[in-house]
């Protein structure tokens, strides 16, 4: 008997094959998506923590934004600094300082980007004025 074709076995692993090697070269493209992505998501996390800890605790935490990073200070001493990836930069049109009062609410609400040079794409972080709500768009 002769062998003129594959088994079904044989086309199975073969397909197989080709996807793990589709799978490992594709996720490659993405890599700077999800780095603006948690870059945007741990910004979000930090402005919601001050908002936090002045609400609870009564600090007097803010966030001073800079097109490169952005740092958590306390009076006028830097607790933490923060620097975004080189193909990210900050817009803001809510001044440079992030403040809220006692109550949660914020001194001045507006929205927050994060924007990747390369892909043009970006994240809007939006402090909603009268309730101090803060939300991450993608």
């Amino acid at each position: 008997m002769q062998n003129k074709g594959f088994t079904l076995i044989e086309l199975i692993i073969v397909i197989a094959i080709m996807g793990i090697i589709a799978s490992i070269c594709m996720p490659k493209n993405r890599v700077s998506d999800y780095k603006l992505h948690s870059q945007a998501k741990l910004l979000t996390s930090e402005i919601r923590m001050i908002r936090y800890k002045v609400m609870t605790e009564g600090s007097f935490e803010s966030i001073v934004i800079n097109e490169n990073s952005y740092s958590i200070v306390n009076d006028s001493k830097v607790i933490n600094k923060v620097e975004l990836d080189e193909n990210f930069y900050i817009t803001e049109n809510l001044g440079s300082k992030i403040k809220f009062n006692l109550n949660g609410t914020p001194l001045k609400g507006g929205s927050i980007t994060i924007k990747d040079k390369n892909t043009e794409k970006s994240h809007v972080i939006t402090i909603v004025p009268y309730t101090g709500r803060v939300l991450l768009k993608e």
